[in-house]
């Protein structure tokens, strides 16, 4: 067997060494994620620099059962692939690497093969996402998910950082939350690719280039801006807060009275109104029933190729903003 062409971080996977670990490392998710604009270089600096918070996505369900059901997957790879073992091996390994050419450089596994020098990267397409795994047969690489999460980059990553000859992207899909199905695995294969390698290098660079040397990083749009708030601003969030309070207040009296005017309504309606007389008055009050039409469905049009998107765009108004406010 090969000498291992990677330096081995022997950190246990979702713990907090390995999270901390991962601050000073660009891994094959983040080069991933900032490949497909999922997320930015900008993002990733301030969140490893302790400056914006990391998203929690243990608490996403579709997170949650990957999570639990990546052991029995594995399992299920081992079983039906039993030549990927060494003969001293009883399961796959899942190393946390970082590359000998860069030690910036890092990627956790979900599997390796050492006798084959290959990567076992593993993807749950969770149990309430049906369209989601027949995109993925249908579409392979293309499907919105992979794409959008750039799994193909992911996995080119890590066969640049372990130096690995291939790759096995296993996809799995159940529609059991907890249970996996043999017949819902599907896997597509990857051999290094120089192009798509260069590019992500190109991001993993400018990332480390900011990191090392601490330098100031540019937003793009649409990222989360992390900035010291002065005393004005601090005045008048303390005031919105204060306001809100009222606000919330004031609207759960507004909802009781607007559901206890309707159902008054709803009775009036009952007793003095049908099909035929649908407007009565006296000299309290008139009341009337008004019909009017559906909104038009656009997207079932242009589904249905009675018009398409881009001569409904012709007619679309210029887009607005709105601004919103989130108290912590």
């Amino acid at each position: 067997m090969a000498m291992q062409a990677f330096k081995e971080l022997f950190l246990q996977q979702g713990t907090q060494e390995w999270l901390d670990v991962r601050k000073h490392h660009i891994t094959a998710t983040e080069v991933a994620h900032i490949f497909t604009k999922q997320t930015s270089i900008y993002q990733t600096v301030m969140e490893k620099r302790g400056l914006l918070p990391v998203k929690d996505l243990s608490v996403v369900p579709a997170v949650r059962e990957g999570s639990e059901k990546e052991r029995l997957i594995r399992q299920k790879i081992e079983e039906l692939y039993p030549q990927l073992l060494d003969t001293d091996e009883c399961c796959l390994p899942q190393p946390c690497c970082e590359s000998l050419d860069d030690p910036f450089y890092m990627a956790s596994l979900d599997g390796f093969s050492k006798k084959h020098n290959l990567i076992i990267e593993i993807k749950n397409i969770y149990s309430k996402s049906d369209k989601n795994w027949k995109d993925l047969l249908n579409l392979g690489m293309k499907a919105p998910i992979p794409a959008t999460y750039g799994y193909e980059y992911q996995v080119q990553w890590q066969m640049l950082v372990t130096k690995a000859k291939g790759a096995m992207l296993v996809f799995h899909h159940s529609t059991d939350p907890v249970e996996i199905d043999e017949a819902g695995i599907r896997i597509f294969t990857f051999k290094p690719d120089p192009e798509k390698q260069a590019e992500l290098i190109k991001i993993a660079n400018k990332v480390k280039d900011i990191m090392v040397n601490n330098k100031e990083v540019q937003p793009e749009p649409g990222d989360t801006v992390f900035i010291q708030t002065t005393k004005d601003v601090d005045q008048l969030i303390n005031m919105y807060r204060q306001t809100e309070a009222k606000y919330n207040a004031l609207s759960d009296e507004y909802e009781q009275c607007k559901s206890l005017r309707n159902s008054i309504k709803d009775k009036l309606e009952s007793l003095l109104l049908n099909e035929t007389r649908t407007r009565v008055s006296t000299d309290q009050f008139t009341l009337s029933r008004t019909f009017r039409d559906g909104g038009i469905d656009y997207a079932r049009l242009i589904k249905d190729n009675v018009i398409s998107e881009e001569v409904l765009n012709r007619y679309r108004k210029h887009p607005t903003s709105t601004t919103r406010l989130t108290l912590k």
